[in-house]
């Protein structure tokens, strides 16, 4: 990733953030009555279903909550990671409220589907989500399908 698109990848988080912030969007409470919920040091995740497992990270300025129509969908027949990321959509910074965010919150969930032997993964990812899918799949691509 070349400099002048990781600054405007950072620029656009930190715009994100605060229009989180201005708007006062709010992180979801458990979306699933039958799901259980981790946090982490950079996200938080929602757990739900049963089958192979599928992960999706939300964006900029969305919560998981973004992902509830696909998983009322799906959670039948796959087991779901809905991860929001700490500091946006109204869930506490954490360790994203100071330095870099991207880089480690990517680290973090490589770790959380290495943990959790959730590997080889299948990412789904919106805007950030995405990005975090992109930056994973280059750096870490063996925990990848």
């Amino acid at each position: 990733m070349n400099a002048s698109l990781s600054r405007r990848i950072v620029l656009a988080c930190a715009g994100s953030a605060f229009a989180s912030a201005a708007f006062g969007a709010d992180s979801p409470a458990q979306l699933f009555a039958d799901s259980r919920v981790i946090e982490r040091d950079r996200f938080i995740v929602e757990v739900v279903g049963r089958g192979p497992n599928l992960v999706f990270i939300s964006g900029l300025a969305t919560s998981r909550e973004c992902w509830r129509a696909t998983a009322e969908r799906l959670k039948d027949r796959y087991r779901l990671h809905l991860v929001q990321l700490a500091g946006f959509a109204g869930e506490p910074a954490r360790a994203n409220a100071t330095g870099p965010v991207l880089v480690p919150a990517a680290a973090d969930i490589d770790a959380y589907l290495v943990e959790g032997r959730l590997t080889p993964a299948v990412l789904i990812g919106h805007s950030l989500g995405g990005t975090i899918a992109l930056y994973l799949a280059q750096h870490h691509g063996e925990h990848l399908k």
